[in-house]
């Protein structure tokens, strides 16, 4: 991050994100939350890049990871910021290749699926359905976190906000 609007910015959605999935969220069943504190880190992977995104990506997904650590392992403390990283990293990769948000959140998320397959179904052994289940849910909170982003940033001024703030 090469600014102090930066790595403010960073912390201001890391901390959105942290709210979003701590008091805006739905359990679906013991460890399954749905929640959309992914928008935040996926607004800065958009606007700013792959770097920034999964830093916020990571930070933003402590609140949740907490919540779930709670009623499932502690190695989700650990598991779940590092899948939001590769989410954001991804989504900026793809933004920065020209792809829309929505697309390149979706992009980030199937990136995404491996790490959770391996830390849900391989190390922690969850049964297969549950395993489909928190990757399918992961997928419609980004798709839904995609298009918020995508709306965001069709509005020009947060557009050029975001990309000043860049440096762009």
């Amino acid at each position: 991050m090469s600014n102090i609007k930066e790595v403010v910015l960073v912390s201001l959605m890391a901390a959105l994100g942290n709210a979003l999935s701590l008091f805006l969220s739905l359990q679906l069943m013991p460890g399954i939350v749905v929640h959309l504190s992914q928008a935040p880190p996926l607004l800065v992977a958009v606007g700013l890049g792959p770097l920034p995104g999964a830093v916020t990506g990571a930070l933003a997904s402590l609140g949740a990871a907490y919540i779930i650590s709670i009623q499932g392992s502690s190695w989700n403390l650990l598991f779940i910021p590092i899948g939001n990283a590769i989410l954001c990293y991804v989504a900026g990769v793809a933004s920065r290749r020209g792809l829309n948000p929505l697309f390149s959140s979706i992009i980030g998320e199937v990136a995404e699926a491996p790490w959770i397959y391996f830390t849900t179904g391989i190390i922690l052994m969850l049964p297969q359905q549950v395993v489909l289940i928190i990757i399918g849910k992961a997928l419609i909170e980004v798709c839904i976190s995609g298009l918020i982003v995508q709306i965001l940033m069709s509005i020009k001024v947060i557009e050029d906000s975001i990309k000043r703030i860049g440096g762009k």
